[in-house]
């Protein structure tokens, strides 16, 4: 067992005339990892705090490296067998002061260490958590953070207790955690059934489309967080982009020409500006497309911005439509477009970004922000995940103002043109008032179905007449073998055939024509010489005109 490095020998531990652990014998070679299984109170925390020489033993030995804690000294036992408890502990200070703190200690003294900052971040979290106190950290965070210490410091061994039930990380939900929840969905749908409000259907068609839509999304997302590739991020970035501009889109009462271009050309401008300043400057993400902060930020932006510019441009329609004899007056004053429908622009920003304003004025004190309720859940301090929910907040109300302003400003130059003239022509009422990307996509749905149908049937037209055509073919040459002179008689009934059937379309298209018309109209008709011709010549000639003319009405 030459290399064997740590060594028990019948352990024994006995606490309050109760035994522990009896008669334990193992051996850990260099390279293993060790794993105690067991039922929470059987003592597993209590075996690794004897073997860090924290709990005395009653019978048994502990070596490492063939030596025991009182041969090596306790202070160098425990330099060398680190032990990283599960209960959550707040020292004085921060992170980076114990850890220099440790260095210090005589049993530590000439021992290598490691690279504290990249053992941190290689656990998951940011190096600015290094100089926090420990109380502003969650139990995940400090868990976490010692055991980087506890690397940095190689030990040898090195004794990992279990992690604490809630103490650090989000408890995990099954379906059925989903599915109780959603059952609170039934108080809305009995006070609909009760009230007779007829909005059951609807809540039960939201509460599935919830559950299948962020199912879907989920896992879109693992994918592209595990992958972590720039042009996966930027793929699906614009495609929230598109997404969002053809749900602000959907909203207003009336649309124009080219509004999907606007909205989507304003959301896209104001997210970027605003998502690389908040990210590239004020967060200081690395690399600069970091799935986990990229897409989560730029959908928070999305989903308050779509609110700020359907409301804006409902607004500005809206008042151009109702007020256009208002700001006419104006125009026709003097003023410039600009001038005339300066109190349309104001309303509709004020509305657009009293939203954002509301918010930020009952922010912490009446609700607290999904942002930071969601990272308190997953173990982030609460100090931590306000500074981070206050960044968001102020990245939210700048992108829904840039992004507001400017569709607002797009739908007036379009509906007031650069002769200073108010175009309520150009806006199209939407009579479907459906809001939501769902009835978009379902439209042009629709248009895509019927123009594949309309293909599919032209494709059908010409493959029934080339079929047409060479059956035809076919038995022309198959009659090769008959005389010539019942070949021609076939031939010859077959062209007249031909030009029976283009008489009869040009009569019934006359027939169509003539209803209805007078004895002049019919009269000129048939007057203006041939009316069609075939292969073998007129069709119609002046003695077949003469059956075709109609007769006046009978004398008494």
């Amino acid at each position: 067992m030459s290399d064997a490095v740590f060594e028990v020998q019948k352990l024994k531990r006995v606490v309050a005339g109760r035994v522990i652990i009896a008669n334990l014998s193992f051996t850990v070679r260099r390279g293993e990892v060790l794993f105690v299984c067991g039922p929470s109170g059987v003592g597993k925390s209590l075996l690794l705090r004897c073997l860090a020489y924290l709990d005395p033993v009653q019978d048994g030995s502990i070596k490492l490296g063939g030596k025991t804690p009182e041969q090596l000294g306790v202070p160098n036992w425990r330099a060398r067998v680190t032990y990283v408890p599960q209960s959550r502990v707040q020292p004085k200070g921060t992170p980076s002061e114990l850890y220099f703190t440790a260095q210090q200690f005589a049993a530590q003294r000439g021992r290598p260490r490691g690279d504290l900052p990249a053992l941190v971040h290689e656990l998951g979290l940011e190096q600015t958590v290094l100089n926090q106190a420990w109380t502003e950290l969650s139990g995940g965070q400090s868990q976490r953070v010692t055991l980087a210490i506890a690397l940095a410091l190689k030990p040898e061994i090195l004794l990992l207790d279990e992690a604490p039930a809630g103490s650090g990380g989000p408890i995990s939900l099954s379906y059925i955690s989903v599915l109780l929840a959603a059952a609170l969905v039934a108080v809305n749908i009995l006070i609909s059934i009760k009230l007779s409000l007829g909005l059951h259907r609807k809540l039960a068609v939201a509460t599935v489309r919830a559950i299948v839509q962020l199912t879907i999304l989920g896992y879109i997302l693992a994918p592209i967080f595990s992958y972590n590739h720039w042009w996966l991020v930027l793929l699906y970035s614009a495609l929230m982009l598109v997404i969002s501009a053809a749900e602000a889109v959907s909203r207003p009462s009336a649309a124009y020409q080219g509004m999907f271009v606007h909205v989507l050309a304003s959301i896209g401008a104001s997210s970027t500006l605003v998502l690389c300043y908040g990210l590239l400057l004020v967060i200081q993400i690395h690399p600069w497309y970091e799935a986990q902060y990229f897409i989560p930020t730029l959908g928070m932006l999305l989903g308050n911005t779509i609110t700020g510019i359907s409301v804006g441009l409902t607004t500005v329609l809206d008042e151009l439509t109702a007020g256009k004899d208002q700001v006419e007056l104006l125009l026709s004053i003097g003023a410039s477009r600009m001038e005339a429908t300066k109190s349309v622009v104001q309303k509709a920003v004020n509305i657009a970004l009293t939203p954002n304003l509301n918010a930020m004025s009952v922010i912490g004190l009446v609700s607290i922000p999904g942002m930071m309720t969601g990272q308190i859940l997953g173990g982030t301090s609460p100090s931590q995940a306000a500074r981070y929910q206050m960044v968001i907040i102020f990245l939210i109300t700048a992108s829904g103002a840039l992004s507001s302003v400017a569709a607002i400003f797009a739908a007036l130059l379009s509906t007031v043109d650069r002769s200073h003239r108010v175009r309520t022509e150009r806006l199209i009422p939407r009579r479907d008032r459906t809001a939501g990307v769902a009835a978009w996509l379902q439209a042009q749905a629709i248009k895509g179905f019927i123009a594949a149908n309309t293909s599919a049937r032209r494709v059908s037209a010409r493959l029934r007449v080339v079929w047409r055509n060479r059956m035809r073919s076919k038995r022309s040459s198959g009659r090769g073998w008959l005389p010539e002179r019942v070949l021609g008689r076939r031939q010859t009934g077959e062209s007249q055939r031909d030009e029976y059937d283009e008489v009869g379309s040009i009569s019934s298209r006359l027939r169509d024509v003539i209803i209805g018309a007078s004895d002049d109209e019919s009269m000129s008709v048939f007057s203006d010489g041939d009316l069609a011709a075939g292969e073998s010549g007129p069709l119609l000639d002046a003695d077949k005109r003469a059956a075709y003319q109609p007769q006046g009405p009978a004398s008494p």
